[in-house]
């Protein structure tokens, strides 16, 4: 492997990313979010209070905690967060086959398997980055709003939110290096997501696989025993991912 074309290619990668705005877009979204959902949280009652008075009902909410601004948390990260994560990222190799600018980049001569090492690794990148963020603003609005909350609780909780990300975007850059539609690998994409999200309801051993790996995190909340197979399981779909794109690219020609 070459490593400077690797980091020459990384760096083309993550400055794209910054110059078109996509990662910081998909940065500022989950930030966002985490920023939300305390403070949605917290004042969830007022707001049923309130729509109860207009509407003349009788709407009696418990008084929120930091737990209801953790699950808020979690189902805003993994529902709205990654609805529009796939919709940034889905042409991310995709647009560059319909476009032909792949076709000159292999001619330089650039090797096709750094080219989507460095895909993966600029999405693992933003993703963790992203994971990092969101875990400081998550933890510090928790507990301004709340009082105290075990900041070791929320770094392994956002672990096992990291690790599904990580399978949801490595996903799309799967999707996107199987074709060259850009709607073609969005829709492949939601479809993923999708199957992934109802799975776990229809194998009586979805604590071994990836589709597991969220359930831990209620684990954490819970304070029970953290099982480790659904990462295990996690980060072998995600090198399947990234083995069977470096195959595909290797046998794509241009049309």
């Amino acid at each position: 492997m070459d490593i400077k074309i690797y980091f020459l290619l990384l760096q083309k990668e993550i400055r794209e990313l910054i110059l078109t705005q996509k990662g910081i877009a998909f940065i500022a979204i989950l930030a966002f979010f985490s920023a939300v959902s305390p403070i949605s949280a917290f004042f969830m009652p007022e707001i049923m209070k309130s729509i109860s008075e207009t509407q003349n009902l009788q709407i009696i909410l418990p008084e929120p905690t930091w737990l209801d601004s953790i699950q808020q948390y979690i189902k805003n990260i993994t529902q709205i967060c990654t609805f529009i994560a796939i919709i940034i990222f889905m042409g991310f190799i995709s647009k560059e086959k319909e476009s032909g600018t792949l076709v000159f980049l292999f001619v330089k001569p650039v090797k096709r398997d750094l080219y989507i090492l460095s895909k993966y690794t600029a999405i693992t990148i933003f993703v963790s980055i992203s994971a990092i963020i969101n875990t400081v603003v998550v933890y510090l609005l928790t507990y301004y709003l709340f009082g105290k909350i075990n900041f070791i609780t929320i770094i392994k909780l956002n672990f096992f939110i990291w690790v599904y990300l990580m399978i949801i975007m490595h996903s799309v850059v799967f999707f996107s290096s199987l074709f060259k539609s850009q709607i073609i690998s969005g829709v492949s994409s939601f479809g993923f997501y999708l199957l992934f999200s109802l799975a776990g309801g229809f194998f009586s051993f979805s604590e071994y696989l990836p589709v597991g790996v969220l359930d831990q995190a209620s684990v954490v909340l819970q304070n029970g025993s953290i099982n480790f197979w659904p990462v295990l399981s996690s980060f072998v779909l995600i090198i399947s991912f990234v083995v069977l794109s470096i195959f595909l690219i290797n046998k794509w020609e241009a049309k």
